[in-house]
């Protein structure tokens, strides 16, 4: 199972430039409010899906962001100049990565402006519109690819000489609560339910099982004589069951979890801790180092030395 060793980020969102040279089998990002931590997270997952520009939009999803235009891409760029072409490097047991991300423009633009009129135009907001999308270089074991993305051409490019052999899931408290009948569908689909029941039983001992009615609602058996809709346990029941439902689906080598446990109790974290993140190649996840000290013992008694 590939694992990642290293990174090194330039010009991707407000992370100007950072080297991380040393992953371990677990890796904790902390720090206060907007210091980078998600963006990270977001880095790693690029560099995982070189060859899928597609996920130049989907992060910006994550963060509960709207778009219906390629000036979204404007957000990926340090200082939203697109001057900043975006670096990530990483080296796994494997392999050696590195991404360029650039904008695309498109055609008949390009051939009226020269290099000089480009750079010179591009950070200006009014020129928007001149961003047709984004473009991913990618270089793998000395070999080079390129695949370019665009929402309003609709043109999505693949290399077709080229086959990940890593994957990975990205996982927020943003994109949790989304279809939860749907992961839970998966869970029972995969035969992974009694994982689920097993870890809610450690936060309600009560609840033997768990089904989806026929409008998607979940529900939940607590003995009675008829099963309770699981909105009714509780937020934090709910949470729970969406954090445990899209890592058990989560289909991966290794994990991106931004602010891990959100909207969980602490003494709720070590039932998640157990589903999935031990299984994994070498999960990274992020929260703030505050809420961290006050969760992480259980997590402290299932890592390994």
């Amino acid at each position: 199972m590939p694992s990642i060793q290293s990174i090194e980020i330039k010009n991707f969102r407000s992370i100007r430039y950072l080297q991380s040279p040393e992953f371990g089998q677990f890796n904790l990002i902390t720090g206060r409010n907007a210091s980078g931590k998600s963006s990270l997270l977001e880095a790693l997952f690029l560099s995982v899906g070189p060859t899928n520009p597609v996920l130049a939009a989907r992060i910006h999803k994550f963060r509960k962001m709207s778009f219906n235009s390629d000036d979204v891409f404007r957000f990926i760029f340090r200082n939203l100049s697109l001057d900043n072409q975006v670096t990530i490097s990483t080296t796994t047991d494997h392999s050696e990565r590195v991404l360029n991300i650039r904008p695309s423009y498109s055609q008949d633009i390009i051939s009226d402006l020269t290099e000089k009129t480009i750079s010179s135009k591009i950070d200006n907001v009014q020129d928007a519109d001149r961003l047709s999308g984004v473009q991913f270089d990618f270089t793998y074991n000395e070999q080079e690819y390129s695949t370019v993305f665009s929402l309003k051409n609709e043109i999505f490019s693949r290399p077709k000489d080229y086959e990940e052999t890593f994957f990975a899931s990205f996982i927020s408290p943003n994109i949790i609560m989304n279809n939860l009948s749907d992961s839970i569908d998966n869970v029972i689909i995969n035969k992974q339910k009694d994982t689920i029941i097993a870890a809610l039983k450690e936060i309600d001992s009560d609840i033997s099982d768990i089904a989806l009615g026929n409008n998607g609602t979940v529900h939940a058996d607590l003995g009675l004589n008829q099963l309770i809709p699981a909105n009714l346990l509780g937020d934090g029941i709910i949470s729970t069951l969406s954090w445990l439902a899209r890592l058990c689906t989560a289909h991966l080598n290794t994990i991106f979890i931004d602010e891990i446990g959100s909207g969980v109790h602490y003494s709720s974290m070590n039932a998640m801790w157990k589903i999935k993140i031990l299984n994994c190649g070498n999960p990274s996840f992020s929260r703030s180092a505050r809420i961290w000290r006050k969760i992480n013992y259980p997590y402290r008694k299932q890592c390994p030395k």
